[in-house]
């Protein structure tokens, strides 16, 4: 009973483990493609997409802190702390958009990267 018990158990928790890849990312031939990854490292994977899109998006992010005193001045205030502002950056980003279509076996991929690293796979139709 104990035996049965503790391999239902072992493989719930497999496939929650697989559920959490599967969500992240895909195999393609074999090797994982995640989150994170370079585009570098996802063309060996997988070879060239069948489509590329390439955007550039402007966004606006905050910034680290800036010295409202030039640092030469530092030794006439003692606590620079109380002296800094957060300011606001705009910063383009370079958008691309993959497409992979393994046939009709299989389910297309879009992939999404950011400055060159992936951020986001979706799973479309059937291939054709």
């Amino acid at each position: 009973m104990r035996i049965k018990l503790s391999l239902i158990i072992c493989t719930y928790l497999f496939l929650i483990a697989s559920s959490n890849v599967s969500a992240d990312g895909f195999f393609c031939d074999g090797k994982l493609i995640s989150i994170g990854d370079t585009k570098y490292a996802v063309m060996n994977k997988c070879g060239e997409p069948a489509f590329i899109d390439v955007r550039t998006e402007k966004r606006i992010k905050r910034d680290y802190y800036r010295e409202l005193f030039p640092w030469w001045d530092f030794g006439r205030y003692s606590d620079r702390r109380v002296y800094r502002e957060p300011f606001l950056v705009i910063e383009e980003v370079i958008i691309e958009e993959w497409t992979y279509n393994f046939g009709r076996t299989r389910f297309m991929r879009y992939l999404t990267f950011e400055n060159g690293k992936l951020v986001d796979v979706i799973t479309g139709e059937y291939g054709f």
